[in-house]
């Protein structure tokens, strides 16, 4: 059996690091290796050794320990409550066509379980339900691609205690815990795909399930001033998540990580002189950014992006509701390696 050629060299050339960047190794790995080994008639080997030494490359190119980073990554965005449920293009654009991997982030929250005064403190405990897709393209050669998704669901539980230092300043430090489901699901599109990528990858790197608990830290704040007849808002945080496996299908697909976040948003309110069923109007200006920290905060194809956007605030005191106000916007999300958008829907800003 001939010797297996590598990708490493064109591994470690990626201009990202991303997940869908380092699937896309097998764009050199694989199509050369079926071609010199299916089409030449000098080397006598069965459909069986393609398939067992696709799966070998593999498993001797793909660092589990980085791919699992980039696992990590994509739970720690999922669960991460400082990142807003949205839609992100990332600027890969590996398929033929020049698709782009694509993440879908939808959260849930279930704010307030319960809160209590404790020292003097506003302590409280609140949980969340967040669902996210990851899906990229994967070309081959002509015809023949793997569509590849990434589904994740998890929940977590947030203890924390609120306290202000001054009138307009309030501080938040809070600990979370998570349990998270990663899995994969692939397309294989093309004949030899079919015949031997899917075979040989299928429950390795792709079609797998891996279950996780999360762990976090952080301590956020907020600035509440009025300027010029105008009521504005500062909200910051900082934050580590750390996501560890517990059970896997796949050797490739156990991951332990950590990433620190840091986000900021910045809100003015302006009253409007318009009413929806008897709640005022307030229109918000959302303008924020957000950093990931530390050696794995390139892992999932960019480290930062900005949001711009508005939304209506809709005073529903009077009707005594659960939550005095309800806000719906939009806003836009971009930088240097990433573009989408967002849609905001929930109790108060």
């Amino acid at each position: 059996m001939r010797p297996p050629l590598s990708a490493a060299a064109f591994a470690r050339h990626l201009p990202y690091t991303s997940i869908s960047y380092r699937v896309a190794a097998l764009r050199l790995l694989i199509p050369l290796f079926l071609t010199t080994s299916i089409d030449s008639k000098a080397q006598q080997i069965t459909a069986e050794d393609v398939i067992e030494d696709i799966r070998e490359q593999v498993l001797a190119d793909l660092d589990p320990a980085i791919l699992g980073a980039g696992y990590a990554a994509l739970v720690n965005f999922a669960v991460n409550k400082n990142i807003s449920g949205a839609t992100y293009k990332l600027d890969d654009a590996i398929g033929e066509d020049g698709e782009r991997s694509q993440i879908d982030v939808y959260r849930f929250p279930i704010r307030l379980i319960h809160q209590t005064e404790w020292q003097g403190l506003q302590v409280f405990a609140q949980g969340a339900f967040a669902y996210q897709t990851f899906t990229a393209v994967i070309p081959l050669f002509t015809d023949e691609q793997i569509d590849a998704e990434w589904r994740t669901y998890g929940g977590a539980v947030t203890l924390g205690a609120v306290f202000k230092p001054t009138d307009n300043l309030t501080l938040t430090p809070a600990i979370d815990v998570g349990l998270v489901r990663l899995e994969n699901e692939a397309d294989y599109i093309g004949e030899l795909t079919q015949d031997f990528v899917e075979p040989a990858l299928s429950g390795l790197l792709f079609d797998w399930t891996s279950m996780a608990y999360t762990t976090a830290a952080g301590l956020s704040g907020e600035y509440r001033a009025r300027h010029a007849g105008i009521d504005m808002r500062l909200q910051s945080s900082l934050g580590y998540n750390r996501v560890s496996t517990y059970d896997s299908d796949s050797e490739l697909a156990e991951f332990e990580a950590g990433v620190g976040t840091f986000d900021m948003q910045y809100n003015t309110f302006h009253p409007l002189s318009a009413e929806v069923g008897n709640a005022p109007l307030t229109l918000v200006t959302i303008l924020g950014a957000t950093a990931f920290i530390g050696e794995e905060r390139d892992t999932i194809g960019f480290n930062h992006f900005l949001e711009a956007g508005l939304a209506l605030e809709f005073d529903v005191s009077e009707k005594q509701w659960a939550r005095d106000k309800i806000h719906v916007g939009a806003k836009a999300i971009f930088g240097s390696d990433v573009s989408g958008f967002g849609i905001e829907l929930g109790f108060g800003i």
